[in-house]
């Protein structure tokens, strides 16, 4: 089984490449600070419990999908190899997306139809990769849409959440706190879906917080994350 280290070492690589050294090192503050309270409380713990939900659920939270993600996954090396091992000589790329500036939405549903996009796509793709560094900012042409606010939203009011439990984390309720810490990792999905998902979390999360007593101590410092 992978080890707590290499489970956050192998997320800490996987957001730098999703955005950078930056938002990678915010993150494995976070984690870090959690572990470090951790231990104190429980110093024979073979592994932490509490700071390995942490570090999935923070994760989870800060690697959402946008579009410079896809981006970056069609246009790297694993999809190629993908690609090259499902077909052999001269090939076509379709894809099927909902960009969500672009797309029409049903009127039935309110949900954004798939549209085909010929092998030009791919360019841009690789353009967009490029253009990561915009993500979360004001020049980000996707990032003041509903869905993208939301997931950045919901970064900060975990980590608030996580600042709470920490403040009130004692050796009794450490079980309780990694579970609550879990919840993030219930939201799945995109668009409408998620959004339910999320409302579902948010309900969750406040009905375990009112049993959770969290004093004025030992809080992890916030810094804003993208």
């Amino acid at each position: 089984p992978e080890t707590f280290e290499r489970a956050v070492a192998r997320r800490v690589e996987d957001l730098t490449a999703y955005q950078d050294a930056a938002y990678a090192r915010a993150y494995r503050e976070v984690v870090d600070a959690v572990a470090a309270r951790e231990r104190e409380l429980a110093p024979d713990a073979k592994s932490p419990r509490l700071a390995m939900a942490v570090a999935r659920g923070l994760y989870k939270l800060m690697a959402y999908k946008d579009e410079y993600e896809v981006a970056r996954l069609y246009t790297g090396d694993a999809f190629k190899s993908q690609l090259e091992g499902q077909f052999e000589g001269e090939y076509s790329l379709r894809f099927h997306m909902a960009p969500p500036i672009f797309a029409r939405k049903d009127p039935r549903t309110g949900v954004p139809r798939k549209m085909t996009l010929g092998p030009r796509t791919m360019s841009a793709l690789k353009l967009l990769t490029r253009l990561k560094g915009l993500r979360g900012t004001w020049f980000d042409p996707f990032g003041h849409t509903a869905e993208r606010k939301m997931e950045r939203a919901l970064v900060q009011e975990y980590r608030q959440t996580i600042d709470q439990l920490v403040a009130g984390l004692t050796s009794d309720n450490l079980a309780q706190a990694a579970t609550i810490a879990a919840l993030a990792e219930n939201i799945r999905g995109f668009g409408h879906v998620k959004a339910a998902n999320v409302d579902k979390y948010r309900t969750e999360l406040t009905r375990h917080l009112q049993s959770y007593t969290a004093p004025a101590s030992h809080a992890i410092p916030l810094r804003k994350t993208a």
